[in-house]
């Protein structure tokens, strides 16, 4: 993001060990997965499988994973309803099933070649450990563009940036929303995107940060005002109430008959002797729709040439 040069030099005055992230239908505190083999024979095995799950008590959970050999199946389950196709095998709680504190469930299996341990749990869509790793961490995210309750004039793009990180491995992708819908996805750091064409209106912005265990984390939202600033006019003049003093150089007026939360504009130099915060000012002077500047987040720039106290 580029800044004023001059002007505004001065700075702003949580058998398998898993972890289940937090969704609506899901354990955010974790949970273990204990997948035994109690018996096998030529051609068959049979099987205990012990879900505990470490957080609040769910309801409506499915646990799935993934078959290694492909002549691996489950001929008959229990305590759960069992549906295979191809190697992956889900398996959801039964209607009579309270809360998920913990529970034990089981199958009767068939292999051919090899009978390996299945490998890709996942509870209620969130991928679970295998035996002796670390508990997976989710990532981190925070949006930092734009602010929450910011005004974006639509001249321009509006900045989208994101900070993510990993305390156990890497963010694969960082995912930006404008009111629930995608509108781009970043592999690489700096997170960031210019996003053009948002309508006047109140929308909300976030960002969604995925890791290589697949944990996903939903970043803070910001819920901002776009609206149109007036159109590039020499010699348009403005009056109203100066209203903040953001960098030296550089103030908020907001206009007369505009709305306390309305759009502002951001005064570029004049007379820096009576555009003091609390005065009401008559500027003269040129909107400027080519500024970027932190200076400037969520204001049409409006660049003085002349100003008096009114």
């Amino acid at each position: 993001m580029k800044r004023l040069p001059a002007l505004l030099a001065a700075a702003l005055a949580a058998m398998a060990l898993v972890t289940i992230g937090g969704s609506p239908a899901q354990a955010a505190g974790g949970c273990i997965v204990d997948y035994r083999v109690n018996s096998q024979w030529p051609g068959g095995f049979s099987t205990t499988v012990k879900v505990a799950n470490l957080d609040a008590p769910v309801t409506g959970w499915t646990l799935e994973f993934d078959f290694v050999d492909p002549g691996q199946r489950v001929t008959q389950g229990w305590s759960a309803t069992w549906v295979q196709s191809g190697q992956h095998v889900t398996v959801t709680s039964p209607s009579w099933a309270g809360p998920l504190g913990e529970a034990t469930i089981g199958f009767n299996g068939a292999w051919t070649t090899v009978n390996p341990p299945p490998v890709g749990f996942k509870l209620n869509g969130t991928p679970c450990g295998t035996p002796g790793s670390p508990i997976p961490l989710p990532p981190v995210v925070t949006l930092i563009s734009p602010l929450n309750g910011a005004n974006l004039a639509t001249v321009g793009a509006i900045h989208l940036e994101a900070t993510a990180s990993d305390p156990d491995g890497t963010v694969v992708r960082v995912i930006f929303y404008r009111d629930g819908v995608s509108v781009f996805e970043d592999t690489v750091a700096p997170y960031a995107f210019d996003l053009f064409g948002t309508t006047i209106g109140n929308h909300v912005f976030q960002a969604n940060a995925y890791d290589n265990s697949g944990l996903v984390t939903p970043s803070n939202q910001a819920t901002v005002t776009v609206w149109a600033p007036a159109p590039p006019a020499p010699g348009t003049v403005l009056r109203g109430l100066v209203v903040a003093g953001v960098e030296l150089g550089c103030l908020l007026l907001r206009p007369d008959g505009a709305p306390t939360t309305g759009p502002q504009y951001l005064l570029l130099g004049g007379d820096r002797t009576v555009l003091v915060p609390g005065f009401r000012v008559e500027v003269t002077g040129r909107i400027r729709t080519d500024v970027v500047t932190i200076c400037m987040q969520g204001n049409a720039a409006f660049e003085v040439t002349s100003a008096r106290r009114i």
